[in-house]
């Protein structure tokens, strides 16, 4: 089989073909392996883009929460108070923002010309925050009743309300680590080869070739914005496991999604336009994209044996 990617095949220079079998495992047994819970039949997870949790939440009243608070002045120079500060209001927040937030995802707290690339780092602090861009579109928060179907899902069901990236950067690594549990090594948007790769692709074992090892079904639903096609792990099983979001639809009213669903956040299939929550894309519209897999999965007759997780990349430059 064999996928021409056309940014990686320039990249490469020549055509490339995709390694139909994945690297072996690495690592410690898995004690859990083989073993079955019956009580989940199919996991679902639907991958949202560059928000935090306080950014959504902080202002919702939750009774649980590690949460921004309303009122929290973050000083322009912490060792000068007169100069004053950025105030963290509620109900700032836009659906559709009118420039990205600009917050360091990595350095944010850490203070003005200390380290920030090797440990041991620099000292740390949230007064240290607002030299970092913690002020203006970085630190509006949405009001109580802006965002009705997160909050009625943080109601109803559950949230993790101290959670975090697992690389403090940009998508791409996040994507990698979502999905082979490593960044390899990167924390920017780049490919393997600019990182010291001898191939267009990351190599690594992702979860789909364990999976497919296993005899456990996935599948990976997309419409405008296609998987993660920057990973071997995730390429080279395109053609029995890529599907188009109509096919999950049908699949969650039928009963017949595999055991594990990856869903790829692209367009709102009404109007063409991005639903994935990115800065500064509709949130609206992302609002939507959730109730409708929610739905979807709610109405269909696996619901009772279905965990569904909705997650997001990376912070994208909120404060948090």
């Amino acid at each position: 089989m064999l996928y021409t990617v056309a940014a990686l095949a320039a990249l490469a220079g020549t055509r490339y073909q995709v390694p139909l079998a994945a690297p072996p495992a690495e690592g410690f047994p898995n004690p859990n392996a083989g073993k079955v819970n019956d009580k989940i039949e199919h996991f679902v997870v639907l991958m949202m883009e560059n928000r935090t949790p306080d950014h959504f939440f902080a202002c919702m009243g939750l009774p649980k929460g590690d949460w921004v608070k309303e009122g929290h002045v973050i000083p322009m120079d912490p060792k000068d108070p007169s100069k004053g500060g950025a105030t963290i209001k509620c109900g700032e927040a836009e659906y559709a923002c009118k420039s990205g937030p600009g917050y360091d995802m990595f350095a944010g707290k850490v203070e003005p010309g200390g380290e920030d690339n090797f440990y041991p780092y620099g000292a740390q602090s949230d007064d240290n925050s607002y030299a970092h861009g913690a002020h203006g579109t970085s630190i509006q928060l949405f009001g109580k009743d802006a965002l009705p179907v997160k909050k009625k899902i943080a109601e109803a069901f559950s949230i993790f309300n101290n959670y975090h990236s697992a690389v403090p950067s940009f998508s791409m690594p996040n994507h990698i680590w979502a999905q082979s549990a490593t960044s390899a090594g990167i924390n920017d948007n780049i490919d393997y080869i600019e990182c010291g790769g001898i191939d267009p692709l990351f190599p690594q074992r992702t979860i789909y070739d364990n999976m497919a090892e296993a005899g456990v079904s996935f599948g990976l639903y997309w419409n405008s914005t296609p998987p993660d096609a920057y990973m071997a792990g995730v390429l080279r099983h395109a053609e029995k496991n890529f599907k188009t979001s109509k096919t999950f639809f049908k699949e969650a009213a039928e009963g017949t999604l595999p055991k594990f669903s990856y869903i790829v956040s692209g367009s709102d299939p009404r109007n063409g336009h991005p639903n994935d929550d990115h800065p500064c894309h509709d949130v609206a519209l992302g609002e939507r994209n959730v109730k409708d897999h929610y739905e979807a999965l709610r109405a269909g007759p696996g619901w009772n044996k279905t965990l569904f997780l909705v997650t997001y990349d990376d912070a994208g430059g909120w404060y948090g």
